[in-house]
C-alpha cells in the first residue's frame, strides 16, 4: 500500500510538472506569435485565445494537484447552472419579445439569415443598390421609420412644385442613429427654415449608414439624372472617409472594401478580421435584443422639436 501511494505521488507530481510545462509553452506560443507578428489580424485570433486558455486550464492543474477532481466537479455545476439560467433568460425573453416586439424578432431572424449583425461596422446595412453599393432595408435591423426609398423621413417637409427643396447627405450623423424623425439633423433644419419664411420647406434626410462622400455624389447625381433639382445641397462628411481608409488601408474607397471586393472576385473573406465572433452570437441572443429595446424605450428622447413651425 505504501508503495502504490509513493507511486500515485510520483505520478501526481509527473503530471503536474507536464502541466505546468505544457502550459507555459502554449501561452508563450500564443502570445509569442502576435509580438513576433505571425498572428493575422490586429488583434488575437480565436485560435490562439484557445491556446491561451487551454495553457492557463493546464497550468492551473498543475498547480493544484490532486484537488482538480474537486475543481472541476465545482466548475461543472457552476457552468451547469449558468447553462440553466441562459436557457430560462433565452426562453423568458423569446416569449416577451413575441407579445411586445415580434417585429423585432423578425429583423433579427432576417439578420441571421444574411450574416448581418446590428453594427455599422459591418457590411449588411441594407439592400443591394448600383453605384452607391448599399441602401437602408426595413426587413433588416433598421429600427427607424424609412420610405419606400430606402431613406428617413423628416416630419413637416412639404414636397411640391413651389417648395424649397433642400438635400442633406451624409452617414450615420445624417442618418440619425437612435434619434426619432423629429431629432435629426434635417429635421432641425426644417424646423429652423420653416420658421424663417413662408415658403414651404422640403428637407430631405439623404443620410446613409456608412456612407462616404463618393456614394453620396454618386447618389447626387442619380437623383439629378432623374430630374430632381434641389434648391440646395448640405453634405456632412469626414468620419466615415477615415474610418474607411483605416478599415482597408486604401484612401478614397468606401466601408467593407475587402469584403465586398472578395466577394465580387469570388473569393473566401475572414470575417474573424473584423469581427468577435462572441459579440456576433451574443447580439444574435433574444436576451440581448429584449434589453436593447428596454434600453431604447426607457431612454429620453434626445431632444425635442416644436413641429408647429413646420406646419
Amino acid at each position: 500500500m505504501t508503495e502504490r501511494k509513493v507511486l500515485s505521488d510520483r505520478a501526481v507530481r509527473t503530471l503536474q510538472a507536464a502541466g505546468l510545462v505544457t502550459g507555459l509553452v502554449s501561452i508563450t506560443v500564443s502570445i509569442g506569435a502576435k509580438v513576433a507578428g505571425l498572428s493575422i489580424g490586429r488583434s488575437f485570433t480565436s485560435n490562439q485565445l484557445l491556446m491561451l486558455g487551454v495553457g492557463l486550464v493546464l497550468i492551473l492543474a498543475g498547480v493544484v494537484g490532486r484537488r482538480v477532481v474537486t475543481l472541476y466537479k465545482g466548475l461543472a455545476m457552476l457552468l451547469l447552472n449558468a447553462v440553466v439560467f441562459i436557457s430560462f433568460m433565452e426562453l423568458f425573453s423569446l416569449a416577451v419579445l413575441k407579445i411586445w416586439r415580434p417585429d423585432e424578432l423578425i429583423r433579427s431572424e432576417n439578420r441571421e439569415r444574411t450574416g448581418a449583425v446590428a453594427q455599422e461596422t459591418q457590411l449588411h446595412w441594407g439592400a443591394y443598390q448600383p453605384y452607391t453599393v448599399w441602401k437602408a432595408d426595413t426587413s433588416l435591423y433598421f429600427q427607424e421609420p424609412i420610405g419606400a426609398d430606402g431613406f428617413r423621413l423628416t416630419p413637416g417637409s412639404m414636397a411640391s412644385d413651389s417648395s424649397y427643396l433642400v438635400y442633406v447627405l451624409g452617414g450615420s450623423t445624417v442618418w440619425g442613429v437612435g434619434s426619432p424623425d423629429s431629432c435629426t439633423i434635417p429635421a432641425r433644419m426644417l424646423s429652423e427654415l420653416a420658421s424663417r419664411t413662408d415658403r414651404p420647406i422640403d428637407v430631405r434626410n439623404l443620410g446613409q449608414l456608412g456612407w462616404v462622400s463618393t456614394q453620396e455624389l454618386l447618389e447626387l447625381v442619380l437623383r439629378i439624372r432623374g430630374g430632381d433639382r434641389p434648391d440646395l445641397v448640405v453634405f456632412l462628411d469626414g468620419m466615415n472617409d477615415v474610418s474607411a481608409a483605416y478599415q482597408s488601408g486604401i484612401a478614397g474607397v468606401h466601408q467593407n472594401f475587402p469584403e465586398i471586393a472578395a466577394r465580387m472576385e469570388g473569393r473566401i473573406w475572414n470575417p474573424a478580421l473584423s469581427e468577435s465572433p462572441l459579440l456576433t452570437i451574443l447580439s444574435r441572443t433574444n436576451s440581448y435584443i429584449l434589453a436593447a429595446q428596454l434600453i431604447t424605450t426607457l431612454s429620453p428622447p434626445p431632444c425635442s422639436v416644436d413641429l408647429r413651425l413646420m406646419s
